[in-house]
């Protein structure tokens, strides 16, 4: 197998977030007409965890890559089983952003509520 120095390794993970952060940038401008407050930051939170989780690259690696990236060439090049190995990992990460976001939506529906009966 080809290893990378752990200097390429830095390198290319300093790529990928630079390019990562191009695009949620692009997310944020793209979403930034649609009209429902939790709808618009739900899409973003989700759009930030899928390309900002990491997973490990191989079974027997210490390196980690993008969980999105690894899922995906395991899942085209060695079955669907094999996507299981990353996806699961990132399938609970957008999960639990999910129940994460959807609690603060609440807790913050709270706040407003509560406030707008004293003023």
């Amino acid at each position: 197998t080809f290893m990378f120095t752990d200097g390429e390794y830095m390198w290319a993970w300093v790529a990928y977030l630079f390019g990562a952060a191009l695009f949620l940038a692009a997310c944020w401008w793209l979403t930034r007409k649609i009209p429902w407050f939790e709808v618009k930051y739900l899409l973003r939170v989700l759009f930030a965890v899928l390309f900002l989780v990491p997973w490990y690259s191989d079974e027997n690696s210490l390196y980690l890559s993008p969980a999105w990236l690894i899922s995906g060439i395991e899942g085209a090049f060695d079955g669907p089983e094999a996507f299981w190995r990353a996806g699961t990992p990132l399938i609970i990460a957008l999960g639990l952003s999910v129940i994460a976001s959807c609690l603060v939506f609440i807790a913050m529906w709270f706040y407003r509520s509560r406030f707008a009966k004293a003023a």
